[in-house]
């Protein structure tokens, strides 16, 4: 192989892992998320009392974009959350001083991270990702416990 072609098959490469989500490109995210303010007036608002899930995860953790990819880009996933939780995002890298007190308060240690938390600030389950139906397995089993 030429010296020349190198570069280019390379870029090839390249753009072909990102097309497909394997390097951090963009995923087509379904569920409806809420900052944590917008989440927690929500939940203040619901006479249903919908449970708050939070989505503690970075831009650079790869197991958060697999779930992204497999959970939150999923219709039926992000069906199925938009209808039974107040989905709130927080992202490590942009992250207030609300965020990161909320993070604490959590005990969150690593990425990704889903709690699910009632109206009244009780934490009914927490988990890591483990793949996409423990992960709904794990969302439906907190509905039972909310």
């Amino acid at each position: 192989m030429t010296k020349h072609l190198r570069p280019a098959l390379a870029l090839v490469l390249l753009t072909g892992l990102v097309a497909c989500g394997r390097l951090g490109g963009p995923v087509d995210d379904k569920v409806t998320w809420l900052s944590l303010e917008e989440g927690r007036a929500e939940a203040t608002s619901y006479q249903a009392g919908k449970p708050l899930l939070y989505d503690f995860t970075a831009g650079w953790c790869p197991p958060c974009r697999q779930m992204s990819k497999e959970v939150f880009a999923d219709q039926a996933s992000a069906d199925f959350i938009n209808e039974n939780f107040i989905p709130i995002k927080l992202l490590d890298e942009k992250a207030g001083r609300a965020e990161r007190e909320l993070a604490r308060e959590m005990k969150i240690q690593s990425y990704p991270t889903l709690v699910v938390v009632r109206s009244d600030g009780y934490v009914i389950r927490r988990v890591g990702y483990a793949g996409r139906d423990a992960t709904m397995d794990f969302l439906r089993r907190s509905l039972g416990e909310s």
